[in-house]
């Protein structure tokens, strides 16, 4: 986030990373930790400052946010979490009604794939949110990259009924991260190593939406399907032993080996889709170690792990799958993350997983 001061107008922006969920899907909710990583994608949030609204020169929108550049449907999203900014930040020493009486102008850009798992909304939140808490940074905010992310966790409550407040703190935090609930509005979070090995993060096209499937989970768990209390069970175990391996430098087999086993859970909790499967058969042909779902499942995000010595075939995956799996009649969109060792000398210097500065 930073604050760029012009000749007439000032301009706060915010950033807001994709992500990707490596393990505890589902049981997070339960208490169980989870093990998430940002995406070398992101949305940006461009908040102009044009100065005081005067009656001839009010922006068309009543709350005096304009963003010209963006669709309809995506202005109505936009004056929605402008207004439920001013429901839910601070309002120290009368920002809010300083703020009510500006004009803004508001540019969006993203390259995070929309609707299909890989934390689109989550990635829009942290962006605005950033927007908005770099009017604020200095004595008042001392930690202003958690303020940020309370905030995040705030808006997206707009998209995903119950968030988890994961994805939103990949997105403000990025890098790889692992979270654990302890009863607060939000998780604890820790910053880990990233995997020294190449990760596939792919997407397909959801059959629900991640508000549904948690809710179905939810209910089979409440009404005591066996099935469900052990795979929770076992997903939460097997993300905390992630957890583990990721943090010591695990080997990719180690880590891949667990990403198989609680795909196998994630698929005998009905959680799966063609595509999906598909696309990790697939992987595997290309050498791949392991992979799972990702996520809350039906379609959306998948990933698929390989060995440090895979990049080219990691690669060769994910310029595949789009082509193969349109073939079929379904759709893809795949881009890999390359730990730090393993990026071209050009790019090593730029974290694709780093947060923003």
């Amino acid at each position: 986030m930073h604050q760029r001061v012009g000749v007439s107008a000032v301009e706060y922006t915010g950033v807001g990373f994709g992500k990707l969920l490596l393990f505890g899907e589902h049981a997070a909710v339960y208490g169980y930790p989870a093990l998430g990583i940002a995406l070398p994608l992101c949305t940006t949030v461009h908040l102009v400052d044009e100065g005081l609204r005067t009656e001839l020169k009010r922006s068309t929108a009543e709350s005096g946010l304009s963003a010209p550049d963006l669709p309809k449907k995506d202005r109505e999203i936009v004056q929605a979490l402008w207004e439920d900014l001013f429901r839910f930040a601070s309002d120290s020493d009368n920002l809010l009604e300083h703020l009510r009486e500006r004009r803004f102008t508001l540019q969006v850009r993203s390259d995070v794939p929309r609707s299909r798992g890989l934390g689109s909304s989550a990635a829009a939140c942290a962006a605005f949110a950033g927007a908005w808490t770099a009017m604020e940074v200095g004595s008042k905010l001392p930690d202003s990259q958690h303020a940020t992310w309370l905030l995040a966790h705030k808006l997206e409550h707009r998209f995903h009924g119950t968030p988890s407040g994961i994805d939103t703190g990949l997105a403000v935090y990025g890098g790889c991260r692992s979270f654990l609930f302890n009863g607060g509005e939000l998780p604890e979070t820790q910053a880990l190593p990233p995997p020294a090995f190449p990760i596939v993060a792919a997407a397909v096209p959801r059959g629900s939406d991640t508000k549904a499937l948690v809710a179905g989970i939810r209910r089979r768990r409440e009404a005591g399907d066996p099935v469900v209390h052990q795979a929770l069970a076992q997903l939460g175990r097997i993300s905390e032993q992630a957890i583990d391996a990721v943090a010591d430098g695990a080997p990719a087999e180690t880590v891949a080996a667990a990403a198989n086993e609680a795909d196998s859970l994630l698929v005998e909790l009905e959680l799966d889709s063609e595509q999906v499967r598909y696309g990790l058969r697939l992987a595997k042909e290309y050498g791949a170690l392991g992979g799972k779902i990702s996520g809350a499942g039906g379609g959306g995000a998948f990933l698929a792990m390989f060995a440090p010595n895979q990049a080219e075939a990691a690669a060769a995956f994910a310029a595949a799958l789009p082509t193969k799996l349109k073939k079929t009649g379904g759709e893809a969109e795949a881009i890999v993350i390359l730990p730090p060792q393993l990026r071209p000398p050009s790019t090593k210097a730029e974290s694709t997983t780093s947060g923003p500065a």
